[in-house]
């Protein structure tokens, strides 16, 4: 099982590609006690996988007693722990690891630091250097989560502007997706795209808990409107909705043919204006049409259309498996 929480929207800083619009005047969070419900009840679920929690926000370090008691908990109840930052906090190696120990000591076990032309315009490189350094100090793993736009050069298995000098224990590479945030569209031409529709299904394999409260079928930081909700916490148990994924015409579509399909869709009806000419990823794709009202309602039909001959199939084979000659009819 694998599950994304979001403690809160708050961040330090606001990046352009942040598509849920953190920031520093953010206020939507979990209680402790919401968290720790998530935390729970993703633990008595029972997928055949590793119980993984990966913590992300907004900036979760920006409230370490709440940081260290959601980590705590993770552990208690037998998870991987990983933390998603930006790093502001690295001001000096010293720093870094007066403010890692604890929550290595509580049971973090991986920090993810993002990185990028957005985020380096807040927080200087060196903090991305310096937490990484203090995160293998302590024997914690690490990966480098960079965010690529259109001038980007991959040198090797980074972006020309990474010093070859820092090591992780993985570098991921993604391209920004749009729209970026509220009210700020990014320029296209920045964005790193190509031509057509990304092919693929959704590479999620989460389940969310967003500040919100809301469950998503997807561990993406951007709130896609609904796109991907599955519903309230508390409402129903997180195992009840990851099973309700295998149940949901529009989840099993994403995650085995892709968004594209869609799009394929959005075309054939006349709405082919609404989509881009080119694409950074199939998370690009989804997001955009997440964020369109016209695309998602297309969206809605496609998956109405597949439940109604899904339906018609089901009762052509009930039929087929009738026998009439098995039956006897008898007057009153």
């Amino acid at each position: 099982m694998r599950l994304a929480i979001s403690p809160a929207a708050r961040c330090n800083i606001t990046c352009r590609h942040c598509s849920k619009g953190c920031g520093p005047h953010s206020s939507e969070a979990l209680s402790l006690t919401q968290a720790f419900a998530a935390i729970d009840e993703a633990a008595m679920v029972d997928d055949g996988l590793p119980f993984e929690v990966s913590i992300n926000g907004g900036e979760p370090f920006l409230n370490l007693s709440r940081l260290t008691a959601i980590v705590q908990r993770a552990q208690e109840r037998s998870a991987l722990i990983s933390a998603v930052t930006n790093a502001y906090w690295a001001t000096s190696e010293e720093r870094a690891l007066r403010i890692l120990q604890p929550l290595q000591a509580a049971g973090l076990g991986m920090i993810g630091v993002s990185a990028g032309h957005y985020h380096q315009q807040y927080v200087g490189i060196d903090c991305v250097y310096r937490a990484l350094r203090a995160a293998q100090q302590l024997g914690m793993r690490t990966v480098i989560k960079c965010a690529l736009l259109a001038g980007d050069r991959i040198i090797g298995d980074r972006p020309h502007w990474l010093s070859p000098e820092i090591e992780a224990d993985h570098i991921e590479l993604f391209a920004v997706v749009g729209p970026g945030r509220p009210n700020q569209v990014l320029e296209e031409a920045k964005l790193l795209t190509e031509p057509g529709l990304p092919r693929g299904a959704c590479p999620s394999e989460e389940i969310a808990v967003g500040e919100d409260a809301i469950v998503y079928a997807c561990g993406s930081s951007t709130r896609l409107n609904g796109f991907q909700a599955l519903g309230r916490l508390g409402e129903q148990p997180i195992g009840h909705y990851l099973h309700s994924i295998s149940n949901s015409t529009r989840h099993q579509i994403l995650r085995r043919v892709g968004p594209a399909h869609f799009a394929d869709a959005i075309a054939e009806r006349g709405a082919g204006a609404k989509l881009r000419s080119r694409y950074g990823s199939v998370c690009d794709l989804c997001t955009h049409i997440a964020h369109d009202p016209v695309m998602t309602s297309i969206a809605d039909e496609v998956c109405r259309e597949h439940e109604a001959q899904a339906l018609r199939i089901f009762l052509h084979e009930a039929r087929s498996l009738i026998n009439p000659d098995s039956f006897t009819q008898t007057k009153d």
